[in-house]
């Protein structure tokens, strides 16, 4: 079973540093993406490029959890907390461009350090005018969820529009903009999932549409097509229609686990969770098992990403010793025809897992930015350290 992400994020240091200044890291694009053949791909057919030093000195210790991208600047969302029982986690936050090219990186923590009170930042949205940010903030022992927006300099605190709905041990866990309104999914009082939407200073409570919504459910999947919402999270995954949800996962491949990932290719969805790691296509209400993802991979999927051709496949597994370890396949929507692509991951995501993939910022279209960490194993203690990996089908 896959944990909340209050819960997963595993043991790290407390190393609050300011990333490093990063006047543009120099990266040669060998080729242009999406200008091969339309053949069945194979591993070489795609280019990584390590992009950890991107992150700068704020996720050497910490945990990325998500990023987005406004047009001019990336942020990146996370945590970093240090070993033992009085750890006090810090939530980060990132100003960042990308391995490509933008403005210089700026540590943006201190601003959300008191929104995000000993908690974490991670879901992180951009609908045209200011961000929003969602997470989780803890006073004393009892976490609940945070919310802040930021727009032209100035933050402001939407935690008390939310905290009739995300308090008690609970967090808002993501957040998905559709051109009208964001909705809001995480998980309250130990733990029982949670949707919302907000609309300006509005709150809609969608909570009670979910069936059989009871304790050990979650929303961490929240994805827009142009006309409905796929909602997917530990024990839950349905479509949302206006006030009208569908529950789809009777029958699907989810029901002992959760739905973790999504994306749309304009025709059909694929879907993704675990536990042991799993896809689907969603068809109209119609659901297709997809291939079985390689033996290795056998945890959870995190993330899905649609880059014009194929599917990407990622998330983690974990050994007979119990050490993580990072998963990521292609799917090529042509052949079918499913690559194996962990062997290909830079050292940093050693011992770690993918967290949240998506267009790479500034880069040729069909390069996908990969976010995770490394040094997740129960048999080694230390820190985790964030990681970064850009990837393209050539």
């Amino acid at each position: 079973m896959r944990r909340p992400p209050a819960v997963q994020v595993a043991v790290l240091a407390v190393v609050i540093a300011g990333l490093s200044v990063w006047a543009g890291l120099s990266i040669a694009l060998e080729g242009t993406p999406g200008t091969a053949g339309s053949s069945a791909p194979t591993a070489g057919d795609f280019r990584f490029v390590n992009a950890t030093a991107w992150l700068g000195s704020t996720f050497v210790h910490g945990a990325p959890q998500a990023f987005g991208f406004n047009g001019d600047a990336t942020w990146v969302t996370g945590v970093v907390g240090n070993p033992g029982p009085t750890s006090v986690p810090y939530p980060l936050l990132g100003g960042l461009g990308s391995p490509y090219g933008g403005p210089t990186p700026s540590n943006l923590s201190a601003n959300v350090a008191q929104l995000f009170h000993a908690g974490d930042t991670l879901g992180i949205g951009w609908n045209g005018s200011s961000w929003l940010i969602t997470g989780e903030a803890a006073w004393g022992s009892v976490a609940s969820g945070a919310l802040a927006a930021y727009s032209d300099g100035q933050w402001t605190n939407l935690t008390p529009l939310i905290a009739p709905y995300f308090g008690g041990n609970g967090g808002v866990w993501f957040d998905a903009w559709n051109g009208t309104a964001w909705l809001l999914g995480g998980g309250s009082n130990n733990v029982t999932g949670v949707l919302v939407s907000l609309q300006g200073s509005t709150v809609h409570n969608l909570t009670p549409l979910i069936p059989d919504n009871s304790a050990n459910t979650w929303i961490q999947c929240l994805a827009w097509n142009g006309s409905a919402w796929l909602v997917g999270g530990h024990g839950i995954f349905g479509a949302l229609d206006g006030n009208r949800y569908t529950n789809l996962l009777p029958g699907s491949e989810f029901t002992d686990g959760g739905l973790y990932a999504a994306d749309w290719n304009g025709t059909e969805w694929l879907v993704g969770g675990g536990e042991p790691a799993v896809v689907e296509f969603l068809r109209g209400s119609d659901l297709v098992p997809g291939p079985p993802l390689a033996p290795s991979f056998s945890d959870w999927v995190n993330s899905i990403v649609w880059d014009g051709r194929g599917w990407y496949i990622a998330g983690a597994g974990t050994a007979s010793s119990q050490a993580r370890f990072p998963g990521l396949e292609y799917l090529d929507a042509s052949s079918g025809v499913l690559v194996n692509l962990a062997g290909q991951l830079p050292s940093e995501f050693g011992q770690g897992e993918i967290q949240f993939g998506g267009p790479a910022p500034f880069a040729p279209i069909g390069t996908i930015l990969f976010l995770g960490q490394g040094g997740l194993t129960a048999t080694k203690p230390g820190p985790s350290h964030g990681a970064a990996v850009t990837v393209a089908r050539l």
